[in-house]
């Protein structure tokens, strides 16, 4: 219905030409970069061999407010991941950045650590996995721009489900290391009992909210989730998998240290 433009479709993936759609209200001049999706490997590839070209305007080219659209991983996962892009990698001429694919809403700009841009992270808009980086509120925003300086009015958004995520440590509120299960259970009801009431102070949705509940079980032992959410059937919208169970991770001591320790 021509309601919806793709623009910056690369030719070819191994040497990608950046060409700008430029814009201009009055004195305000704006040329929009935009990336249209690359195999994250490749793309990454492709930016350290500077095989990304970049062109600017011919007349005046420092009175333009550079604004790119780029819709890749942002984050390294694993130390031997490639598969993302760094900020250094873009050129220090842009004003601001506006990154998709990253779900986290980060819809106030920040300043890249690495580049005199800023970066807007919009997020997804609704919540498609019960991670930390969900649990922020959605939310969406008009962005307004003058000169060489632009404005951010960021607006919840109200149709989505809401997602409120916290964490616990039964060591911390249990001395004995056997407790019974009723006490266990009891413990963690009340936490989501909280988690709920706080839901309820900070939106405003009709829709029943996800809420996960991250336990640190280390010298206890788990409970039954399935009959655990039966308590809050009615009251969320994943009774199901209301808790995840870890164990705090062990520090891993190196063989050196151990054969010192032996030696000595």
């Amino acid at each position: 219905s021509n309601l919806l433009n793709y623009f910056g479709k690369s030719k070819k993936v191994d040497e990608v030409e950046m060409v700008p759609i430029l814009l201009q209200k009055g004195n305000s001049k704006v040329a929009i970069y935009g990336l249209g999706n690359i195999r994250d490997e490749r793309l990454h590839r492709t930016f350290k061999a500077n095989k990304v070209r970049w062109h600017r305007p011919a007349e005046d080219r420092d009175d333009w407010y550079n604004i790119f659209v780029i819709h890749q991983n942002r984050y390294r996962r694993t130390l031997k991941q490639k598969n993302y892009i760094k900020e250094s990698m873009l050129p220090s001429f842009l004003d601001l950045v506006l990154w998709g694919h990253e779900h986290e809403c980060l819809i106030k700009p920040v300043a890249s650590e690495t580049n005199d841009f800023y970066i807007i992270q919009p997020g997804s808009t609704v919540a498609t996995s019960l991670s930390a980086g969900e649990a922020v509120l959605k939310s969406t925003g008009i962005l307004e721009i003058r000169g060489n300086k632009h404005r951010m009015t960021s607006f919840p958004l109200k149709s989505v489900r809401p997602f409120f995520m916290n964490d616990i440590r039964l060591g911390d509120h249990l001395n004995d290391y056997n407790p019974k299960m009723e006490d266990i259970e009891n413990l963690l009801a009340n936490k989501v009992i909280n988690i709920m009431e706080e839901c309820k102070k900070l939106t405003k949705s009709s829709l029943l909210p996800l809420v996960r509940l991250r336990v640190d079980h280390t010298g206890f032992p788990r409970i039954n989730t399935a009959r655990f959410g039966q308590r809050f059937v009615g009251q969320v919208a994943n009774p199901e998998d209301l808790l995840l169970f870890q164990k705090e991770k062990k520090k891993r001591t190196s063989n050196k240290n151990n054969n010192n320790k032996l030696n000595q």
